[in-house]
């Protein structure tokens, strides 16, 4: 259950990053910081 989270995680960051490079949108950095502070909450859940 713990890998199948983290692999999660890793697949939306990666998705993320590319978004980043893509567009170069402060949006983008923004959801970056949201997403992290929500897999840091995730990981004390887990």
């Amino acid at each position: 259950m713990r890998k199948m989270a983290v692999l999660v995680l890793v697949l939306f960051i990666i998705g993320l990053i590319t978004s980043i490079i893509q567009t170069r949108n402060i949006l983008d950095l923004g959801y970056l910081l949201v997403l992290l502070g929500f897999g840091i909450k995730l990981k004390k859940v887990v």
